[in-house]
């Protein structure tokens, strides 16, 4: 009998960009790094190595895509959690705080690419570079209400965005690689961060910073320390 000749996959010109996209983000779901090849990608999809440049330039502009992507979701998820949140400082970072970690635990590829690759010209991707801008810039906004409110001090807008980033970002990345998770036992992961982030976005010494205030308008009873 004749052997069985095996057909590539067929795809419409959107679909197979999205597919690719897809695929990529189950690989370093995977694997946890970005260690592919658009080779590979085309293999299990079934189409040709041919087909991905299409698409694709390289590999760095399909991580481009996925980080963009990721972005949009994560803007989206801090809009929300903003849109259901108090207008106090505080309790807006604080509460996108959850918002964050919960997007990195739920999207563990998508959080991997943005904050582990860093792309060498981000000029060639101003699409992944203004979505980027557009959620750092929600925190910023925040900061600075808390600045005119003078709940945080005045002075470099871009040193404390980075203090409050990194501190959250820190959390994020030990919580997703399982450090945590004896510490959190049965503890949903909203109100460990909540918890935890009592000792940070507290302000400068402003009575309306103070943690205790802030749990209880989040709905949480203070924590005895």
């Amino acid at each position: 009998m004749p052997a069985t000749i095996k057909k590539k996959k067929s795809y419409h010109h959107g679909s197979l960009r999205a597919a690719l996209v897809d695929s990529a983000k189950s690989i370093i779901a995977e694997r946890g790094r970005a260690e592919f090849t658009l080779r590979e990608l085309a293999k299990r999809l079934g189409v040709t190595h041919a087909a991905t440049y299409h698409h694709f330039k390289d590999k760095d502009d399909l991580l481009a895509a996925v980080a963009e992507q990721g972005y949009h979701t994560l803007r989206d998820r801090l809009i929300e959690a903003l849109a259901q949140s108090p207008e106090h400082p505080v309790v807006r970072m604080r509460a996108m705080g959850v918002a964050y970690v919960r997007f990195a635990m739920e999207n563990h590829a998508h959080f991997r690419v943005m904050f582990g690759h860093k792309f060498a010209d981000i000029s060639s991707y101003p699409e992944l570079k203004a979505a980027g801008e557009a959620t750092r810039g929600l925190m910023n906004k925040t900061l600075e209400q808390g600045q005119r409110e003078e709940i945080y001090k005045d002075g470099d807008l871009y040193e404390l965005a980075a203090i409050s980033w990194s501190a959250l970002h820190g959390l994020a990345l030990l919580m997703i690689n399982g450090h945590f998770d004896e510490l959190r036992g049965d503890e949903d992961i909203d109100t460990f961060v909540l918890r935890i982030s009592r000792h940070l976005f507290v302000g400068t010494g402003s009575e309306s910073a103070r943690v205790g205030e802030t749990a209880m308008m989040l709905g949480f009873d203070p924590p005895d320390s």
